[in-house]
């Protein structure tokens, strides 16, 4: 495939007659009223077409549209493809199909509307729209997984990445492209997001690792952080304190971040970030002043707002006690005052374990609670009968995942073991809850909307050493993504959701402490860290996998 894009402009023009008068402005007995530019998508492929649409007042045969890269100055050099939109103020309607200059690369651009410009008269901009070009990228073959305790799969050598910005290496088990990052991976590293955190904005354009964007398909960094240092890199992008940068499901400019988690003070804000070019504005919706909560999270580190940007679940704690608040809070009606309920049962308090060599270790009673992607259901991760145990030094307790509806009631246990896990969708659009189960020796989904007797199923022989899942490929229905920690199996997956055993191999991540791989909307991508096998090596990298279609 040639690396060609198609440009189809479809002009609507009206016409709007004024008679000349002393109050206003004309030219040519028209007047501009309104003016508007935009292509039908914000991202295409290289073999798509780009349709481009304005609608306005039109004032002569000199109004035409261009198409630059985003960022360039209006001089003609940087024109890749522009076409008239008026034809001596007739009202025309006209799709044009053009094929983009050869050298167009990858990346983002500008549709922008010029006025009336005359020979060598200087180019007035009215109006502009952002797009991306993206690459097409590919799933991994259908594969099974036959777990054999003495399989080691072929890998690059470690070397490859050794002190090398953006260098990429091909995996050979999936045809996968590896690309490195940047150095510094989630053990201690501020701001790579938990595997179940969004990664990529709603249409893929953008990439969030580390308090910075990056051109998702270039894998370099975005204008809208290069430049700055980490605290301003930080700032601009909202101050998303730990695991609370959360971007738009439906709007690839908009995401969202909570500032605070712990203060003394009780000043929490959960703030709307727009992009706008190079600038991003701030909207703070909730502040939680009302509540007097000392402690607010995002669903404890886990959390999620729903796929159709409407409900948030937020977890808190008050001055004067150990209990557990959940806030269910509308973004789309910010006016309107959060629910706040009590987890039965539930406590800010930890519990002391004794592991194998005979050592009390604290583990928390509460661990998160979360909202299913169509925001119908309620899932929390407690342990049972947690009230009870506080500051205790035990043996073992019984964890357990429990599911609620949305007014926080028919409590109903899923599973009396809880593992990292995540909630997706099956792909008939049912609702499914994945976890490692080590008991069960394998990988479990639970339907959250079949009857209790038909809930479970076992997608995965095997434990696999254990790992991470992320569900956000919601694009992808019927699968989830698993970061494997198992020697042999160190590597990140899709699994299908069907109980098949069916899995796409990614990439083999080297990684000493687990992937902690992130997934793309549309599940083709994925992010992990690795310290390349390297037991001495401390600092673990960020990656970036993919298949590319062959052109």
């Amino acid at each position: 495939m040639k690396n060609l894009i198609k440009i189809s402009i479809l002009a609507t023009t009206l016409l709007f007659h004024m008679a000349c008068s002393s109050e206003g402005n004309s030219d040519n007995n028209t007047t501009i009223q309104k003016y508007d530019i935009k292509t039908l998508k914000s991202v295409y492929k290289p073999d798509e077409i780009v349709s481009v649409y304005v609608d306005m007042n039109l004032s002569g045969d000199k109004d035409w549209v261009g198409i630059f890269p985003k960022g360039s100055t209006n001089g003609w050099g940087n024109v890749i493809k522009w076409n008239l939109v008026t034809s001596k103020g007739e009202v025309a309607l006209s799709k044009v199909d053009y094929v983009a200059h050869p050298d167009m690369p990858v990346g983002e651009y500008e549709v922008r509307i010029f006025y009336h410009n005359e020979s060598g008269a200087d180019v007035v901009e009215k109006a502009k729209y952002a797009f991306w070009v993206s690459e097409n990228y590919l799933y991994p073959v259908d594969t099974k997984l036959t777990y054999k305790a003495t399989q080691y799969l072929p890998r690059p050598e470690k070397t490859a990445f050794e002190d090398i910005s953006q260098a990429s290496v091909v995996d050979p088990s999936s045809g996968a492209t590896i690309t490195r990052m940047h150095a510094n991976g989630p053990h201690g590293y501020s701001g790579y997001l938990y595997p179940k955190s969004t990664f990529w904005n709603a249409d893929m354009s953008l990439l969030y690792l580390g308090y910075r964007f990056f051109n998702a398909d270039k894998l370099t960094e975005s204008s809208i952080t290069k430049g700055l240092t980490t605290s301003e890199a930080f700032a601009k992008l909202g101050s998303p304190v730990g695991n609370t940068f959360k971007w738009s499901h439906v709007n690839p400019n908009i995401f969202y971040t909570l500032q605070g988690q712990n203060r003394a003070d009780n000043k929490f804000t959960f703030t709307k970030n727009t992009i706008d070019g190079d600038a991003v504005t701030h909207e703070v919706i909730f502040d939680f002043q009302k509540e007097r909560f000392e402690k607010v999270l995002l669903g404890n580190g886990e959390g999620h707002i729903d796929r159709y940007d409407k409900n948030v679940l937020f977890v808190g704690k008050k001055a004067d006690n150990d209990h557990v608040f959940a806030l269910l809070c509308n973004i789309q009606k910010p006016e309107d005052e959060c629910k706040i309920k009590e987890i039965e049962e539930s406590t800010w308090g930890s519990v002391y374990i004794k592991d194998s060599q005979g050592t009390y270790n604290e583990r928390a009673l509460f661990d998160w609670i979360d909202i299913s992607p169509n925001g119908n259901h309620i899932v929390v991760n407690k342990t049972v009968n947690g009230a009870e145990f506080v500051n205790k030094k035990l043996d073992s307790v019984e964890t357990a995942i429990y599911l609620y509806d949305m007014n926080f009631e028919n409590e109903e246990k899923l599973t009396n073991l809880a593992g990292h896990g995540d909630i997706g969708l099956a792909e008939n659009g049912d609702r499914v809850y994945v976890q490692f189960e080590w008991k069960k020796g394998g990988i479990i989904a639970y339907n959250l909307d079949a009857p209790a007797d038909k809930r479970e199923t076992k997608l995965l022989s095997g434990y696999h050493g254990g790992g991470h899942i992320s569900c956000q490929n919601f694009n992808r229905p019927g699968w989830c993504y698993v970061s494997s920690s198992q020697e042999g199996y160190n590597e990140v997956f899709a699994l299908k959701l069907d109980g098949s055993e069916t899995v796409n191999r990614f990439v083999q991540a080297r990684s000493t402490s687990g992937p902690y791989a992130g997934v793309s909307p549309d599940g083709k991508r994925v992010v992990f860290v690795s310290n390349w096998a390297d037991d001495n090596k401390s600092q673990f990298t960020m990656y970036h996998a993919a298949i590319k279609e062959k052109e």
